[in-house]
């Protein structure tokens, strides 16, 4: 495979002439802008390479520097092998070589030329384009200087001013950086903590770098406040295991309570079985609203000492209805011993005792204050919930001045006779 060497899109000079493909051309020795290159274009300069396009002044061009041109470029047909040189109007012909001639290479027999740019000297060719080529010696970049080959490669030194010069800007693709503060190509190069704190100057704290996932903080934390006049120091103590601290839901209005700080609790809930929470009875006093009495100490329910101590009557329901009692009202509050008296001189029959609010055991006395009263066993006139269980399984009788009782079982839901009692 043949090696090529194109120069694309070279500026043609505002002052040069249209041209076609095949034309030869030379940068202008003023602008550096290419000129077809006629021998007066040329003086004792090389050709540079042949348009492979029609041209205009001020356009632009593809010139072919090095390789086979096809002859539908060249205009050669095939014919004997020869060389070929730049005419002195800038064209390509075949010649048998002569000194000083600007050589372009060689055209085959099919009429391919092959283009290696040179200079006929004497009997001897030398490629290259102007004139004999000498490569320089040295290691690195090859250089021009003037439009000519320097003699010698150079090495480019970035730390150098007189080869890197200026601020690549961000929009080039540089960083617009113009240098680093002392310590940051150290951390670069490093990645550690240690080179970073040395980089940085406003800083606070000291000790490695750490991000939001489980950091690990040594000896303190300092939270200040806003004006940085005060601070919180967390400082843990000498522990000997893990510990975890598990901090609750919070809302936007929370608050911790902390030993020995006075903070106020709302809505929410001290589990007392998991927790030890300590007051006294005066506390407790003082807490409570809606208390009796008054004394400094609570009480319990095994021999508690009590002082003047007043207990309330129960209610007593007067009921003065005469006829069927259903589901017979017992008011009052409710406790162990709940009693109503019937007063209608008739005397009611009743079918049930409203058990609502009832506890286990709650004895009820009932007392013919009027006539004679009839209590019904098991009478549906009263819900399941409120009827009478007698022993006998019969209605009984209470005469005028004479009370009974009744007990509350709450297995069977049902009131239950106990005694009957003149008074």
């Amino acid at each position: 495979m043949g090696t090529y060497t194109v120069l694309y899109s070279a500026v043609v000079s505002g002052t040069a002439s249209s041209g076609s493909p095949g034309d030869v051309l030379i940068p202008d020795a003023t602008t550096g802008l290419y000129v077809k290159a006629t021998t007066a274009a040329r003086a004792s300069r090389r050709s540079t390479g042949i348009a492979l396009t029609s041209y205009q002044a001020g356009g632009v061009v593809d010139i072919i520097q090095y390789g086979e041109v096809p002859t539908t470029i060249t205009g050669f047909s095939a014919a004997a092998a020869s060389w070929v040189r730049c005419s002195a109007t800038g064209t390509l012909e075949k010649v048998t070589p002569g000194a000083g001639d600007d050589i372009l290479g060689k055209v085959d027999t099919d009429g391919r030329l092959f283009l290696d740019p040179g200079k006929w000297d004497s009997t001897n060719y030398a490629g290259g384009g102007g004139g004999s080529f000498t490569p320089p010696t040295g290691t690195g970049f090859v250089s021009v200087t003037a439009g000519a080959l320097d003699a010698a490669s150079i090495k480019v030194n970035l730390a150098s001013g007189t080869y890197v010069t200026g601020t690549l800007a961000v929009g080039n693709g540089g960083t617009g950086i113009t240098s680093l503060r002392a310590g940051m190509a150290t951390w670069w190069g490093s990645g550690t903590s240690a080179d970073l704190a040395a980089a940085v100057t406003d800083e606070t704290g000291s000790g490695e770098l750490v991000f939001s996932t489980a950091p690990l903080f040594k000896t303190t934390i300092n939270l200040n406040n806003p004006g940085n006049t005060f601070k919180y120091v967390l400082t843990p103590a000498a522990i000997a295991a893990d510990r975890i601290l598990n901090l609750p839901l919070m809302t936007g209005t929370d608050t911790f309570a902390l030993v020995n700080f006075a903070a106020t609790l709302t809505n929410k809930t001290i589990d007392f079985g998991s927790n030890t929470v300590t007051f006294t009875s005066a506390q407790i006093k003082t807490a409570c609203s809606d208390e009796t009495g008054s004394g400094g100490a609570l009480v319990f329910a095994t021999a508690p000492a009590l002082t003047d101590p007043a207990i309330a009557s129960t209610s007593i329901t007067n009921a003065t209805a005469g006829g069927t009692i259903n589901d017979c009202t017992l008011s009052g509050t409710a406790g162990s011993v709940r009693r109503v008296r019937f007063t209608n001189a008739s005397g009611p029959t009743i079918t049930g005792f409203d058990a609502t609010g009832v506890t286990d055991g709650t004895i009820l006395r009932v007392l013919a204050a009027g006539g004679t009263i009839a209590v019904n066993h098991e009478n549906a006139g009263s819900a399941a919930a409120n009827r009478v269980t007698l022993n006998l399984g019969a209605t009984i009788n209470i005469g005028g001045g004479v009370f009974t009782e009744f007990e509350y079982d709450t297995t069977a839901s049902r009131w239950r006779h106990v005694a009957a009692t003149a008074i």
